[in-house]
């Protein structure tokens, strides 16, 4: 029996090709040699070497809160509790913690007249946005707020803003970070 012709011509133009991809190959290794043991060990260029961007790392500051002054007439929602603050609550001077990673993502923590705070956030171009909010299980009348935060002169300066649960107490500070080590 004999081999059908679509067969034997498939088998011949595998044969040609790779013959062909053979030569090639030999050729393209003659025409240029090994790069040199230098050339392979040659230093990264600068622009290879992965940076730290200006917002990672560590950054710790305090605040100073004092009683956040409220204009506002009754009839436009004005709660009589702000009338009776006596400002013993919550007011005075705290520490923030934070750890900003290379994604701009923040986690820290906050401590002081405010009370234990979960530190939460991100990097937004040249700022810092913080959310603080109690620990869970805390009480319903703890504070929470935010600070927003922008970079100025290797630091981040910003005002905190915190309410009360109930908004009975609302607070205030300047706040200012500087970057831990480095």
């Amino acid at each position: 029996m004999k081999p059908p012709r679509c067969g034997v011509a498939l088998l011949a133009s595998l044969a040609l090709l790779t013959a062909a991809v053979s030569c090639r190959s030999k050729e393209k290794s003659q025409a240029s040699p090994p790069p040199s043991a230098s050339a392979q060990a040659a230093p990264a260029s600068a622009s290879a070497v992965a940076r730290a961007e200006w917002y990672e790392g560590e950054w710790r500051g305090t605040y100073d809160a004092e009683r956040q002054p409220i204009d506002m007439a009754p009839d436009a929602g004005r709660l009589r509790a702000w009338d009776q603050d006596d400002g013993s609550q919550g007011i005075g001077a705290g520490r923030i913690t934070i750890r900003i990673d290379a994604n701009g993502v923040v986690t820290g923590s906050a401590e002081g007249p405010l009370g234990k705070l979960v530190v939460s956030g991100a990097v937004v171009g040249d700022a810092v946005r913080l959310r603080l909010a109690p620990p869970a299980g805390s009480s319903v009348s703890a504070f929470a707020g935010v600070v927003v935060a922008v970079r100025r002169d290797g630091a981040l300066s910003g005002l905190l803003r915190v309410s009360s649960g109930d908004s009975s107490l609302v607070r205030r500070a300047q706040v200012e970070l500087r970057r831990q080590g480095g």
